[in-house]
């Protein structure tokens, strides 16, 4: 709370209060000394000042883009002179990522925070020179002193007063965007949060802010905070409140167990995914994000270093993210949710944290809806993206079969030779009968997993179960890794029946 307690001290609705009838009387005393047509050109050079500051912000904002256009953030962070005091595979991670991936973050963070600064800056600047520039016209054009009177002073003096309410409203507008923005953001659950956004909306109610967004300040506003992002246009302010919305929902699941979340939980997340995806800014930029993540493992730049089996695991779900796009990245991540719940339900990551002996148990485990290897393997089918997963799938059903868990070497030996025996059966004659062929299928699938250095004895039956399904899916094809993944899979339910 030490930071709403330190704007409460600084008291901001009342330094705006000072700010803005401060600007008002100064300005005011000075159209009274000035006179009307004296005034009106002072006037006009601070209505050219914000036009030329905003043209400038704007501008300022195209050129940081053209700059940023084919740098990663490495690159930027190197230019500006910052270093990153983390640890190296992080670093090695947010340096290699490509600014096009944070387009939608950069342009939230200019258009919100930046520009609006830039903007005052600018006017701040630009408006000390004009009153070097509203000399010498009044000098041109003969407004001299001695030629006002009374009516001249009192209109250049209500002139002034109005000239100080748009300065005001300019050098505030930083601070009244920004509350702004923060009044429109939903409740939060993290109680400091809370308490800016409603130390915000005091500031957003005080007359003096409404009033300066609604001399130009909304206008500006929304101009400032309007872009292009994928040939659409897009108002940043409504990417802030959603953010601040589901910043709101990840704060509610502190502490949650990962391994065994409750239905709140998994609610919770489901929530968060569906406001991911409902702005097309947001997907984009997760869809940026998740893409640089997977490369920067992919490539080794990030290393995440676990046992097997759950290295594996982890690299063949994080691979499908490596194209990852705005288009097929909400049902990327609705598959490995899916996936996630049905590892959680089952007790599936609970045996996995705890090194538990009775995983195996686990994944056979069949309460009605299949064992929760089908299930997963189940899901994953429903996404063309996620085939990289099935073979980390098929090496576990060997495992499994062969009455281990270890994926290591010996299994990738496995998997290998499994898939180099079984190409065996693209030699077998399509023009053998229906019984001639799926003999041969079943002597080969039996030789091969019979093998000393694979050990995977099945049932008579369902080995002929898989030479039939070779006979009506595959015959006379030539059987590629992903087809022998789908022979493995399609019949480990019947290995698992078999089994319990």
């Amino acid at each position: 709370m030490g930071i709403v307690t330190g704007l409460s001290t600084l008291s901001i609705p009342n330094v705006i209060t000072v700010i803005f009838f401060a600007s008002v009387f100064i300005c005011a005393i000075a159209g009274l000394l000035r006179g009307f047509m004296r005034q009106t050109v002072r006037a006009l050079t601070v209505i050219a000042s914000a036009i030329l500051s905003y043209a400038t912000a704007s501008t300022l904002y195209t050129k940081v883009l053209a700059y940023l256009d084919g740098k990663t953030l490495g690159e930027v962070i190197d230019s500006l002179g910052v270093s990153l005091e983390i640890e190296e595979g992080y670093k090695a991670l947010i340096s290699s990522i490509d600014t096009a991936s944070l387009e939608g973050v950069l342009f939230i963070l200019f258009a919100i925070f930046i520009l609006p600064i830039l903007f005052t800056v600018c006017f701040m600047i630009i408006s000390g020179v004009f009153v070097i520039l509203h000399k010498i016209i009044c000098a041109i054009l003969g407004f001299k002193r001695s030629k006002n009177n009374l009516i001249t002073r009192v209109l250049g003096m209500a002139l002034g007063a109005l000239q100080g309410a748009l300065i005001a409203a300019i050098l505030l507008f930083p601070v009244t965007n920004a509350a702004a923005v923060l009044t429109d953001a939903p409740d939060m659950k993290n109680e400091e949060a809370n308490a800016v956004i409603s130390y915000a909306k005091q500031i957003n109610q005080t007359p003096i802010a409404s009033l300066s967004m609604k001399l130009g300040g909304e206008a500006i506003a929304k101009s400032l905070a309007t872009g292009e992002i994928d040939g659409e246009k897009y108002d940043a302010r409504e990417g802030v409140k959603l953010f601040l919305d589901i910043y709101s929902d990840v704060r509610e699941l502190d502490g949650f167990a990962y391994t065994i979340p409750t239905e709140k939980n998994k609610a919770t997340i489901n929530g968060i995914e569906d406001k991911l995806f409902s702005d097309a800014f947001i997907k984009n930029t997760v869809s940026g994000l998740l893409r640089e993540f997977a490369l920067a493992i992919d490539s080794g730049r990030l290393v995440v270093n676990l046992d097997e089996p759950y290295g594996e695991m982890l690299h063949s779900a994080i691979s499908i993210f490596k194209d990852s796009s705005s288009e097929n990245v909400e049902p990327d991540m609705q598959t490995m949710l899916n996936i996630y719940f049905i590892l959680a339900d089952s007790g599936a990551l609970n045996a996995l944290s705890v090194n538990s002996e009775n995983l195996r148990d686990v994944l056979l485990n069949d309460e009605g809806e299949g064992t929760v290897i089908s299930r997963v393997i189940d899901e994953l089918s429903l996404n063309e993206r996620t085939k990289p997963i099935t073979t980390m799938l098929a090496k576990m059903t060997l495992s499994i079969m062969s009455e281990s868990l270890e994926l290591g070497v010996d299994a990738e030996e496995t998997y290998d030779t499994v898939v180099d025996c079984l190409t065996d059966i693209s030699e077998i004659d399509p023009d053998l009968t229906e019984e001639e062929y799926t003999e041969a299928v079943s002597d080969i699938i039996t030789d091969t997993l019979e093998r000393e250095d694979i050990g995977i004895e099945l049932d008579e039956a369902i080995i002929d179960d898989m030479a039939k399904y070779v006979y009506d899916e595959y015959r006379g094809v030539e059987l590629s890794d992903e087809e022998i993944n789908d022979i493995l899979l399609s019949y480990f339910e019947a290995y698992a029946n078999n089994f319990t």
